[in-house]
């Protein structure tokens, strides 16, 4: 093969090798308590959640943003066409169990009229070989409802948990990781889950992977 060839087929091989890497790269979400972005396709790996998680945002209708708040991470992501999405909690210094997770999940302040929920039985998932279990429900306390899914909190200040209004339909899962519960919610802020906007968050979730 003559030399300028050889340099040609090389500069191009190179080329493409680089167009290759650079569209399996990783990316990350936007920083900051709130701070929501627009997100383009592609797979994320965020880089404040611990434990190590990866997931693929399949279009371009999403906003995300990443933060570390009281020791909690966060990650949530909403569909711009709504009000709803998904997000998910970790407490990497926490040593609560998955099961006491779900116990409280269930349970705390459930029962009251002003901020209680109607929960369906918990039934056991997998995410990305992740097991745990997921339940459904609605808020039906007049105020709402905040999640508090983790330990070490006083006076019913949330753990970074978001607080649902009156009659908004959401879905709770959790799963042990490598002995660390991760906890999602899903909702649409409607009493019905909006089925596109609940399937593509379905979607995200079980297309993650844990590291």
């Amino acid at each position: 093969m003559p030399v300028r060839r050889m340099v040609v087929v090389a500069s191009v091989l190179a080329v493409s090798g680089a167009a290759t890497a650079a569209a399996g790269a990783l990316l990350d979400l936007p920083t900051g308590f709130l701070k929501f972005a627009p997100l383009k396709p592609g797979v994320y790996q965020p880089s404040l959640f611990s434990p190590s998680a990866r997931f693929t945002v399949p279009d371009a209708r999403w906003r995300g943003a990443q933060w570390i708040k009281d020791g909690h991470d966060v990650v949530v992501l909403s569909w711009k066409a709504h009000q709803g999405g998904w997000e998910m909690h970790s407490t990497p210094g926490s040593s609560e169990s998955a099961a006491s997770t779900l116990h409280r999940l269930k349970t705390e302040r459930a029962d009251g009229t002003n901020v209680g929920i109607d929960t369906t039985p918990a039934v056991p998932i997998t995410i990305g070989g992740a097991h745990g279990w997921q339940f459904d429900g609605t808020v039906i306390g007049k105020y709402g409802h905040t999640w508090v899914p983790f330990e070490g909190v006083s006076g019913g200040k949330p753990d970074n948990g978001d607080r649902l209004a009156r009659n908004t339909a959401f879905r709770i899962i959790l799963v042990d990781v490598h002995g660390k519960v991760v906890f999602f919610e899903i909702d649409t802020g409607l009493l019905k889950q909006e089925p596109v906007v609940f399937a593509a968050s379905m979607k995200m979730i079980h297309s993650l992977r844990f590291g």
